[in-house]
This record gives C-alpha cells, structure tokens and sequence, in this order.
C-alpha cells in the first residue's frame, strides 16, 4: 500500500466545480513536490482536471473521461479506449429526441475538444463551463452530426431523475458501450449518465497505467466516493472511501474517513506536512 495513490476528484478530492481551494491545492502540490505519487481518476476531461488541481503539477498520466483515456499532462495519450463514430451517433440520435438539459461528447484526440448541446432554460452547463475554468475546450455540437472519422471517449447527459427515465430504459443491454450511472454532486435529484466503449472504466485505465508504471495494482490506494468509482476500488489494493460516499461504495472500502476527514489528511498523516 502506498506506491501509487489515485483519487477521484469531484466530491472526493474536493467539493466545488472550480477544483481545489488555494490552500488545499497548496498542501498538495507540496506532497507531490516531495515525491508523492498522486494521479487522478475522473470524468472530467483534461483540461477540466487539470483546472481542477490549481497549483499542483502532475508528474503521473492522469485517467479521465472516466476512464477512458490515460494521458500524460502534457496532452499525450498514452491508452484510449474509444467509441467509434457509429456507435457514437447511435447514441446521439436517441438522446436528440429528448428533451434533456445538457449533453455533452469528449473526443478521444489530442484537440481534447468536448463538444455539447444544451436545451434553453436552467441546466448545468453553466457548471460545466465553470468547471473548465472558462477554457475553450467546449464547442457546438455541429448540426451535421459528429465527424465520420472522429473515435469519442464517451457521450454524457445529465438532468432530473425522471426525464433521465428513458435515457436509462435505453442504455439497458446496449452492445458495445458500457454505461455507468453518478449522482451530480453538486445539484439534487439530478442524474449523470456516461455512455463509453465496453472495455472503458476506471478499473481497466488503472489495471493498464500500473502495468505502464510496472507496478502491482496491489500497490495503490484509490479514493472515492460514488458508483463510478467501484470498478476504481475493485482494481485498487486498498480502498478509501470519503465521508458521505453511498453504501455500495463503503461496503467495498477498506477504510471510510470520518466526518470532517479529508484525502489530503490521510495523504499528509503518511507524508508529512
């Protein structure tokens, strides 16, 4: 335990969708200056991750769009595990004849770029732009559809539980995608589904960066919160759970912080302030 620690990020690492407060991003950028082996496992895209982390620098390939690209900071993917265009518009077509607040599709390339749509009125792509830190990474989804040639990482929509209701009833048993289910941290009784290739999650992107590292998956420790970071401690030697993570999730840990107990306490109470 301890060679490799890996944290999901939002409503893990931190709790808000501008990323690490300037004090909690200070703490950590000193551990992973003292030689910590950090990384990070989340859906969010890389230039949204690493907004995220403020003033840390990351010395490790991160895992995000949910695990289906491990990327070096710099841009450099190293493993992708992509949709290709058709399943991609399969998807997409479904979900244009909803009426659903945000969608939103990464593409598996080194532009990075995430294309969405979004319906008028209130939805959460003001969190989303927020969360990007105002990078120009998010653009229209073209009305022609997505780029014949184009792999994506993955199609993501979110919106109330009950409008989520078909989106659900569809994903059910679709070949060749493999979809996981969140809560949005940050809005209530609102949804998040992600739509990737099969062999796309956190636990392969994991299995295959400590084998490209040269290490034992028994070796790291993974942090967590939510359904999507199951397959995260499955692979993981050891698991963390932060306060207020579901059921299924502490069920799996090895260990659950307590309340007021954060990632970076457990980081600095092994690595020292």
């Amino acid at each position: 335990m301890g060679q490799l620690y890996v944290s999901d990020m939002d409503g893990t690492l931190f709790s808000g969708l501008d990323g690490m407060l300037p004090a909690e991003g200070r703490r950590l950028a000193a551990l992973v200056e003292r030689g910590l082996p950090f990384t990070v496992a989340t859906a969010r895209t890389l230039p949204s991750a690493l907004h995220g982390l403020g003033p840390v620098l990351p010395r490790l390939p991160l895992i995000v769009n949910n695990g289906a690209l491990v990327i070096e900071p710099q841009g450099r993917i190293l493993h992708e595990a992509a949709m290709d265009a058709a399943l991609g518009g399969h998807i997409l077509q479904f979900l244009k004849t909803l009426e659903l607040p945000l969608v939103a599709v990464p593409s598996a390339s080194a532009s990075h770029n995430r294309y969405w749509w979004k319906r008028p009125g209130p939805s959460s792509m003001d969190l989303l732009l927020k969360s990007h830190g105002g990078q120009p990474d998010l653009l229209p989804l073209p009305e022609h559809g997505l780029p014949a040639e184009q792999a994506w990482s993955s199609i993501s929509c979110s919106g109330h539980f009950e409008i989520m209701k078909p989106v659900l009833a569809f994903a059910h048993g679709l070949p060749g995608a493999q979809v996981d289910i969140m809560q949005d941290p940050y809005q209530q009784e609102v949804q998040v589904v992600f739509f990737q290739h099969a062999s796309a999650n956190k636990c392969s992107a994991l299995r295959w960066l400590c084998d490209h590292l040269g290490m034992p998956c028994t070796d790291a420790t993974a942090f967590g919160d939510g359904l999507n970071d199951l397959s995260l401690f499955e692979s993981a030697g050891y698991g963390v759970a932060v306060d207020g993570s579901g059921e299924a999730l502490r069920s799996l840990a090895d260990l659950c912080l307590k309340p007021g107990e954060s990632v970076l306490d457990y980081l600095e109470a092994r690595w020292g302030r």
